[in-house]
């Protein structure tokens, strides 16, 4: 395990912002994922679609390598009962828990030791109306936060809240099967309250959010209580490429740039 991985009460959250990638990174990228991933790769109709699909992948594999050692396309995936993926249980690693979030030229991965996690990563540039997707989905409380935000911010505010419940939905495992309304979150990243006393104690969540780019808005959600940080890094081109051929060395495979 990476000594600096996982100390006590410390996940890891990094981004990578795909602008401008030169071409040779996308089928190095692709072979790393296993043969369902590119199959539904494959399935995505738009170019852009299918890069964001590929790298949130690649950059779990990697997280994923360099925490725990191993070869990134060694790493097998079931699904939870909603969906979420987890490591197949041949890999004995039941207290890790991760997860992607990808967006507009933009993906985001997230990993900690014993903690349910949820990250969520979005572009505001093509959000027209963001009261309009707030009134049909965000709670009271959340509207109201909106309508009386200065119209300057409320784009801001918007993304902060549609990232912070989106990583608190995904952190349980039931994403779109979860009512958005169901709970609420506050605007300055702070805290939960919720409106059906079986979702659990809000105390037990911490949730957070930031700026990944002038655009991106990112957000991440923890359960379990106590103490605890976050560490958040912006990975560079150059950084992804040294993680997979430090990653290639230690399994003894190859990895090409050329």
């Amino acid at each position: 395990m990476h000594e600096d991985a996982f100390p006590p009460g410390t996940a890891h959250v990094r981004w990578l912002i795909l602008d401008d990638l030169p071409h040779h990174v996308w089928p190095l990228w692709h072979a790393l994922l296993d043969d369902a991933e590119r199959a539904r790769a494959a399935r995505f109709l738009r170019d852009a679609d299918r890069r964001q699909f590929i790298a949130a992948h690649m950059l779990l594999r990697l997280m994923l390598s360099w925490a725990v050692g191993g070869a990134p396309g060694g790493w097998q995936f079931v699904p939870s009962p909603y969906g979420k993926p987890e490591l197949h249980p041949h890999h004995d690693l039941p207290a890790i828990r991760f997860n992607i979030a990808h967006t507009t030229n933009a993906v985001a991965c997230a990993i900690v030791m014993g903690r349910s996690i949820g990250v969520d990563i979005e572009d505001g540039l093509h959000v027209t109306d963001p009261m309009e997707i707030a009134e049909a989905c965000f709670s009271p409380a959340e509207i109201d936060e909106l309508r009386a935000a200065p119209p300057a911010r409320r784009l801001s505010m918007f993304l902060r809240l549609w990232t912070l419940k989106e990583a608190y939905t995904k952190a349980v495992g039931l994403g779109l099967s979860m009512s958005l309304d169901s709970f609420t979150v506050s605007s300055s990243g702070t805290g939960l309250s919720f409106r059906n006393q079986h979702h659990g104690d809000p105390e037990q969540w911490h949730v957070e959010t930031r700026m990944c780019s002038v655009s991106h808005h990112l957000s991440v959600a923890l359960d379990g209580g106590g103490p605890f940080s976050v560490r958040y890094d912006s990975l560079s081109l150059h950084e992804i490429e040294r993680m997979i051929a430090r990653a290639a060395r230690q399994s003894g495979t190859h990895a090409s740039f050329a």
